[in-house]
């Protein structure tokens, strides 16, 4: 055993004798109670199995609660206590370990799942099932109102939905925090000028609006009820230039209304025949002085109550090789602890490899962070790394532990699902990280009018991504770097075509920052099993490991999600602009030039140590994060 090791495994003892002297009752004595604030709840599922090797899991909300394994051929209650009030959106029971000969066949029945109390039958017509099988359409998803599992999947009690878990009894009033107000926009000259107005008042004006869309937004600290919010082009002129203003929407404490909703009204935009009369003109143009009346908004309270205050969150992409080493897995637990923080939503992840097995290992990370229901796509083509899923993908999927369920459906191709979630999208608010091969993006850029888009791929990427997050590269080196050698053709055409902003992070910035061991052996101990100790120390890693034990990690692909949804001079030594160029070898260079969209975030020994240890520490503080 590592000394490091040692220290670690002593540091948790430690931990957990000083737990044990602040709560005697964890020994077996029993400790006075406070004011109980919270009643537990008790989740019951009556199960049985066929034949009794069968392996169950309950969830909510995409969490995984409970595994029972084994579970024998006659009817028993297995419990589950929930001390945390929860809201219910999803309630699953899944069958995990479908397998027929030579054993025998493997089913599982359920009579029903209880929540303190109240009863959902299996056979409702309310309960949607994936692994039931009926005559006609197998185990495909529908509500078949029945009580077994016969295939791989679960029973959906929905039922349930809505239903409070270990309420609190004595809530308190929530605190009002001040609301965040913004909107998106730009002006055609530079010279406009804007204010945004509430219920009549003026509460923020900006003189000379940029040319290309930027955020302009204030705080309300008083608790208002909209009654109209509007937002005004005061100063139309059309000598020397013609003035008018783009607005893309409107957003309040995180929640969207687009200027061109059927509910907008507009007194400012021209349309032919009428002028610039004011109707619902459903477009995103102000051309006369006036307004757009966001009428939606109506009735909203500013200021009432806890929400975030965040009006321009980051929309990330996460592209991934998922499989080859274990920094996607920390890179997209990472993206996780962004979206829990609420400085960015994970509008898709896409594998750049051909592999169902790395996609469904990206679901299941997804759903263990309850958000299940996050698009994923795969590349369809061919690389090297096609069926390299030996390492921890495969056996954290097939392990049972963990629920996923996209492979159910036919996984779509990665370029699509990105050409899906930037459609989808408001202009200039995607960020996407490319860490794995350039196969997707490049694919992405190659694309043309379809039926999710009339644009072209470089007419989406230049409409609607702000920057794209690359680790890939070694400039200056002899020999290609892994990411960019799994396809070559694409990461040139990546790096000569990519039409806006672009972070190179090389090799030698995450290969010198490192993943400690102790975060993954201390840090991550609820939910339990957690996906993330779970992958890091699986034995089929041979290269994380030295004479037996475990040791840190370099951080790669870690750098490029940071570099994506925070300033990255906060964390790394950012170059000026210039541009990186791919041999036909795979080799990088990077040549600067004022005119270049490109930036890299330089190397690991530009750093001081407590620089990288900042840099570790938000690390751990994000992908730490508890679900």
């Amino acid at each position: 055993m590592s000394a490091r090791l040692v220290r670690a495994v002593a540091m948790r003892l430690l931990i957990l004798g000083f737990v044990l002297l602040l709560h005697p009752s964890s020994a077996g004595a029993q400790a006075p109670q406070a004011d109980i604030e919270a009643e537990p709840s008790v989740v019951t599922v009556r199960v049985r199995g066929s034949i009794g090797t069968e392996n169950i899991a309950l969830s909510i909300n995409g969490r995984n609660l409970a595994s029972w394994y084994a579970i024998g051929t006659e009817f028993t209650p297995r419990t589950v206590r929930v001390e945390t009030e929860t809201v219910v959106s999803s309630l699953r029971v899944h069958f995990t370990n479908d397998g027929g000969w030579p054993e025998a066949d493997r089913n599982v029945n359920i009579d029903y799942v209880e929540i303190d109390g109240i009863r959902f039958q299996s056979e409702a017509p309310t309960t949607f099932s994936t692994g039931t099988y009926t005559p006609g359409d197998g185990c495909a998803g529908g509500f078949k109102q029945r009580e077994w599992l016969h295939c791989n999947g679960y029973l959906e009690y929905r039922a349930a939905q809505g239903v409070v878990l270990a309420p609190d009894l004595d809530p308190e009033p929530p605190a009002g925090e001040p609301s965040v107000v913004g909107f998106r926009a730009r002006g055609t000259t530079g010279a406009e000028n804007v204010d945004l107005r509430i219920n009549g008042s003026i509460v923020g004006s900006w003189s000379g609006l940029s040319t290309s869309l930027q955020t302009y937004s204030v705080t309300v600290t008083d608790e208002t009820v909209i009654d109209t919010i509007r937002v005004h082009f005061t100063n139309d002129a059309v000598v020397p230039q013609d003035r008018n203003v783009l607005v893309d929407h409107l957003m309040i404490d995180g929640t969207m209304y687009q200027s061109e909703a059927p509910t907008t009204f507009s007194t400012g935009t021209y349309t032919p025949g009428t002028g610039c009369a004011g109707g619902f003109k459903q477009r995103e143009w102000l051309h006369c002085n006036g307004y757009l009346e966001y009428q939606a908004a109506a009735g909203v309270t500013l200021a009432g109550g806890a929400h975030p205050p965040n009006p321009d969150r980051v929309r990330v992409i996460v592209d991934t090789d998922m499989g080859p080493d274990i920094d996607d897995a920390l890179a997209l637990a990472m993206a996780h602890g962004y979206v829990g923080e609420g400085k960015a939503e994970i509008a898709a992840v896409t594998i750049s490899r051909n592999s169902d097995t790395g996609a469904r290992y990206a679901d299941l990370v997804n759903t263990f962070y309850q958000r299940p229901d996050i698009p994923i796509g795969v590349y369809r083509g061919s690389t090297d790394q096609d069926g390299n899923n030996y390492y921890y993908v495969a056996d954290v999927v097939n392990s049972g532990d963990f629920p996923h369920d996209i492979h159910l459906t036919p996984i779509p191709e990665g370029y699509k699902v990105m050409r899906r979630a930037l459609a989808d999208a408001p202009d200039d608010s995607v960020v996407l990280v490319q860490i794995g091969y350039s196969t997707n993006t490049a694919a992405l850029l190659r694309s043309g009018p379809d039926e999710i888009s009339p644009l072209t791929g470089v007419e989406l990427i230049e409409a609607k991504v702000r920057l794209l997050s690359v680790m890939g590269g070694n400039n200056g080196m002899s020999s290609p770097e892994f990411n960019i050698a799994q396809d070559v053709a694409a990461a040139r055409q990546v790096f000569d075509q990519w039409p806006v902003d672009l972070y190179q992070s090389e090799a030698k910035l995450g290969g010198g920052i490192f993943y400690p061991l102790e975060s993954i052996l201390l840090d991550f101990t609820e939910p339990s099993p957690h996906v993330i100790p779970v992958s890091f120390l699986n034995r089929d890693i041979p290269w994380h490991r030295d004479n037996g034990d475990y040791y840190d990690m370099r951080t790669w692909d870690l750098t490029s999600v940071m570099a994506g949804v925070e300033d990255p001079d906060t964390y790394f030594v950012v170059s000026g602009p210039g541009t990186v160029r791919v041999d036909g070898q795979g080799l990088t260079t990077f040549e600067p030039s004022a005119l270049g969209k490109h930036r890299t975030l330089g190397r690991f020994w530009e750093l001081s140590e407590s620089e990288r240890q900042m840099v570790v520490d938000r690390m751990i503080q994000l992908v730490s994060r508890r679900p």
